[in-house]
């Protein structure tokens, strides 16, 4: 038995997620017991399930082969096990946006059978079937009359100071939330956004962030005056539609956003003949692979050839990874507008600086490369030339990042003569003499046997599969 990292903060409250025999189930303590038993007899359990907003599970009846000495043991339950995880601070503007309103839908639905959400963090949500999904089983307690939220404040730098700040200051203040694993403070974000939001998302800005941050100000500097606060049920109703209502009013047009990236197949040198060339050559090298299930698309622009995997191999998972913060939050709703891609899981990754492993010792949130370990197919298309490059990464260095995560490699080889490496050669100054697909192939075949090549016709390009020594 391995407890998780992420989950050992409640191991001496409500319970904790370990994993054994790599499935992952869920300890519910005795603490607990009272709230669980509550959750499942009250019919929310149910109808969270039934509407595909909380994961499923099952009561493990043998607890004695995880070998747990412990009294405190009450149950211990076997969510669904979910392909892949991922973070709030790798999500786009509607990726966030959702999971917001997903975490409030949850809470007036839990107030209907008398719950409340005791936290409400954005890593209590993923993302399932191209969907949110809460996570947090143990979030759940039972709602006394005239409490408060205790989860407002949290809610509010989880979700409310992140959008507010990518709609109305830059995108890339997303980056925040990797700085800050319990939420954005309220001041810090009060202070770096416009005087214009006071009127922005209906008021509730003013309300909820700029006004909410003085009061926990306040509240921190009268600590010592226990003073119990009540709010009537229907208060507290009113204060979460007030929540919903600001939440759906911030607004980012990704689709507009200034970006290198996005569009990019609009204007790619590939004509159309060669482009189809592409895509029926990398469902052919996927076809011989022996393994297929975890596909990562890295550099994957808007998910265009995510989707062509995804379609023929609705049964594989794929990780659909780019830089670009707008391509990631078109690749998400392209999804969430057709059932068929439901297995494409979209994360925002700097490659050259993906995300680390952090928290608590630097392990109670796994990097970005733990996360993608043990894949089946990488992909990388059209991205030798922005890494090597650009980026002044040596091919042996890119070679090594590959084999330490995948057994298969599709890369496409793109020349220095072609129109879009020319591109990137006139804005840099060195000598690169050594971009040739020699010392290419010479470094991969360190790590890699390469099983074929072939070139793209009506282009300078050549696409590689690769299989792991």
């Amino acid at each position: 038995m391995q407890v998780l990292n992420s989950s050992f903060r409640d191991i001496y409250a409500g319970g904790y997620v370990f994993k054994h025999d790599n499935i992952v189930y869920r300890c519910i303590n005795k603490a607990y017991k009272e709230n669980y038993d509550f959750l499942i007899s009250s019919g929310l359990y149910d109808k969270l399930v039934m509407d595909e907003i909380l994961v499923s599970h099952e009561e493990i009846s043998n607890i004695e082969q995880f070998n747990m000495f412990s009294d405190d043991v009450y149950k211990i339950i076997k969510p669904i096990q979910l392909p892949y995880i991922s973070y709030p601070y790798e999500w786009s503007f509607h990726q966030l946006k959702d999971a917001a309103l997903l975490t409030l839908k949850v809470l007036l639905e839990a107030l209907k059978y008398n719950m409340i959400l005791k936290d409400a963090t954005a890593f209590n949500i993923q993302f399932y079937k191209g969907r949110p999904i809460f996570i947090d089983t143990l979030s759940f307690e039972k709602y006394n009359e005239g409490s408060v939220w205790q989860a407002y404040s949290q809610f509010c730098r989880h979700f409310l100071a992140p959008l507010a700040l990518i709609a109305y200051c830059d995108y890339r203040m997303y980056n925040l939330s990797i700085n800050f694993l319990d939420g954005i403070p309220l001041d810090y974000a009060s202070k770096l956004l416009p005087l214009k939001t006071i009127f922005k998302a209906g008021g509730g800005l003013l309300m909820h962030l700029h006004l909410n941050s003085k009061i926990h100000q306040k509240a921190v500097k009268d600590s010592g005056n226990h003073k119990q606060l009540h709010l009537k049920k229907q208060s507290l109703l009113n204060l979460i539609e007030n929540l919903i209502n600001t939440v759906s009013n911030i607004h980012y047009n990704t689709s507009k956003g200034q970006s290198n990236w996005n569009g990019y197949y609009s204007f790619t040198n590939y004509d159309k003949e060669a482009f189809h060339t592409k895509e029926n050559l990398l469902l052919e090298f996927i076809n011989k692979c022996d393994s297929k299930y975890k596909v990562v698309d890295l550099g994957a622009n808007n998910g265009h050839f995510s989707r062509i995997v995804s379609h023929q191999y609705p049964e594989s998972i794929i990780i659909s990874s780019d830089l670009d913060y707008h391509a990631v939050d078109e690749n998400y709703k392209l999804i969430q507008s057709d059932e068929k891609y439901k297995n494409i899981y979209p994360v925002i990754t700097d490659l050259t600086n993906p995300a680390a492993s952090i928290g608590w010792a630097n392990t109670e949130r796994d990097s970005f490369i733990e996360r993608i370990k043990n894949s089946d197919i990488t992909l990388a298309l059209a991205l030798i030339h922005h890494i090597t490059i650009t980026n002044n990464v040596p091919f042996n260095k890119f070679a090594e990042f590959f084999a330490s995560f995948t057994k298969y490699l599709i890369i496409e080889w793109v020349p220095k003569d072609d129109s879009q490496t020319m591109k990137i050669l006139d804005e840099k100054i060195g000598d690169y003499s050594y971009y040739t697909s020699e010392n290419f192939e010479q470094a991969f075949g360190r790590h890699f046997v390469i099983l074929e090549k072939v070139a793209i016709e009506n282009t300078k390009r050549t696409i590689y599969l690769m299989k792991l020594k």
